[in-house]
C-alpha cells in the first residue's frame, strides 16, 4: 500500500509526543503522510467528520476523556482503524493489552518509523478488505434473492452460510434464521443422499463421478445423479406430510471473500421447473 493516499488523525494531549509520531511517520520510507491533530477526546468526534481519516492514533490517556470512551465515540460513526498508543512502561503495557485485544496497540516508548509505518498500513489495508467482504457479500445476496430457485452456500461442515429466499420457503423457514444451521439438520431427507457427495467433492475438489448412477433414495424410488453438473433425489420438503418428489440439485464447489476454506454452493428447485 502507498501510504501518500493515508490521512492519519493523532489524538494526543502531549505536544511532544504528537511531535514524535509526526517526525517518525515523516522518516517513514512508505511515503508521505497526511496528518491532522487534536489534543483532546471531544475533538475528535468533530475533526473525524472533517477529515475523514484513514487512521486514528488515540493516546490511551487523554485529559478530558478515557481513549475507550473515544474509541466508542468513533465506533458509533465508523470502522475507521484505530491504534492505541501508551505512554505506559513495558511492564504496565503488557498488563493492559489484554484491554486491547481486538484493537492494534503500541507503546510510545518503543516506537520505530518502521513499525508504526507497518503497524497503520496493516490496520489501514484489514478494514479496507472487511468492507469489500461486506460490500460483495451485501451484492451476492441481493442477487440470489430474486432468483426463482432455491440457492444455499456451505461450508467444510454442510452449514448454511447464505441462503436466499426461496430456499427459506423450501425450508419453511424465516430466511433470516437459515445462517449457521445444518444443511443436514434442515432437509435430513435430502441431505442423507447428498451428504457424502459433499464430503468427497469438499475433501477431493472432484465430482464423486463422471457417469450417471443410481443412489438408493431415503424413501420408495431411487436417486438419479449425474456428476459433475447435478443430481436428482427423490425427497420430501421440510413440510409435514408432504409428498416424495424429485428435485434438482446443482452442486459446485465455491469460495467466498469470507470463506477460508472451499464449500459448496446448491442450487436446488423441483425436477422440470424453470
Amino acid at each position: 500500500m502507498d501510504s501518500s493516499s493515508l490521512h492519519v488523525l493523532i489524538v494526543d494531549d502531549s505536544p511532544e509526543d504528537r511531535l514524535i509520531v509526526r517526525r517518525l511517520l515523516t522518516r517513514s520510507n512508505s511515503g508521505t503522510y497526511t496528518i491532522t491533530e487534536v489534543d483532546r477526546g471531544a475533538l475528535v468526534l468533530a475533526a473525524y467528520q472533517a477529515t475523514r481519516p484513514d487512521c486514528v492514533l488515540l493516546d490511551h490517556y487523554l485529559p478530558d476523556m478515557d481513549g475507550l470512551e473515544v474509541l466508542a465515540t468513533l465506533r458509533a460513526q465508523s470502522d475507521v482503524p484505530v491504534i492505541v498508543l501508551t505512554g505506559a512502561t513495558h511492564a504496565t503495557y503488557a498488563r493492559e493489552r489484554p484491554l486491547h485485544d481486538t484493537l492494534d496497540s503500541l507503546p510510545k516508548g518503543m516506537l520505530t518509523a518502521e513499525e508504526l509505518s507497518l503497524t497503520i498500513q496493516r490496520a489501514v489495508t484489514d478494514v479496507r478488505t472487511t468492507r469489500a467482504r461486506a460490500y460483495d457479500l451485501a451484492l451476492l445476496s441481493t442477487m440470489l434473492d430474486i432468483l426463482p430457485v432455491g440457492v444455499g452456500v456451505l461450508d467444510q461442515e454442510l452449514r448454511i452460510i447464505q441462503g436466499n429466499a426461496t430456499l427459506a420457503a423450501l425450508l419453511d423457514l424465516p430466511a433470516a434464521t437459515l445462517r449457521g444451521q445444518r444443511f443436514t439438520d434442515l432437509w435430513p431427507d435430502m441431505a442423507l443422499s447428498l451428504a457424502p457427495h459433499c464430503a468427497y467433492m469438499l475433501a477431493t475438489g472432484q465430482p464423486t463421478s463422471h457417469h450417471t448412477m443410481l443412489v438408493p433414495g431415503p424413501h420408495a424410488g431411487n436417486v438419479r445423479t449425474v456428476w459433475p453438473l447435478s443430481l436428482y433425489m427423490c425427497a420430501p420438503t421440510p413440510h409435514a406430510g408432504d409428498i416424495p418428489r424429485l428435485w434438482h440439485v446443482n452442486v459446485q464447489l465455491l469460495t467466498l471473500p469470507d470463506m477460508v476454506t472451499p464449500g459448496l454452493c446448491l442450487v436446488i428447485h423441483a425436477a422440470g421447473a424453470a
